[in-house]
């Protein structure tokens, strides 16, 4: 677990360390329009799987817990269709609601934001199931990175 918190520490050191670069470049109105996007995909994220990725890494058999793994890509995929359907639907209304007045294509990132990070959610823990510490490490830094 020492592997995965350095890789945890690493990417919030780049983090730290970009932001002081990236508000020198963008306007103030970027980062309001970035934290409206990450509240508004924050509050699906919770719910993308019904938290069955958690039951990934306590369940004993190798087969149930492949199971779930799998219903939680099917619940995922799922969600990004339901999520596709309503922001195709009422895109107007969603982008006035959530003060998207710079471009209201961004409304349908949010679907596949949600649809990428339920597919995360449970392969991190399916990695973590695994003890793939390093790898899990990796990934938080050269997200860090991408980020950035």
């Amino acid at each position: 677990m020492a592997v995965v918190a350095s890789g945890n520490a690493m990417a919030q050191l780049i983090f730290f360390i970009s932001t002081i670069i990236l508000v020198r470049i963008f306007e103030p109105d970027s980062f309001g329009l970035l934290a409206v996007f990450s509240a508004t995909v924050g509050i699906f994220s919770a719910i993308i799987n019904l938290r069955y990725d958690q039951a990934i890494v306590i369940e004993k058999s190798f087969e149930h817990a492949f199971l779930i793994l799998y219903l939680c890509i099917i619940f995922s995929i799922v969600f990004f269709s339901f999520s596709l359907i309503v922001i195709f639907l009422f895109e107007n209304q969603i982008a006035s609601l959530l003060s998207f007045d710079i471009s209201k294509n961004l409304t349908f990132l949010i679907p596949f934001y949600i649809l990428f990070y339920g597919f995360f959610l449970a392969l991190n823990q399916w990695a973590t199931r695994q003890k793939y510490f390093y790898l899990i490490a990796s990934y938080h830094i050269k997200r860090a990175l991408v980020i950035c």
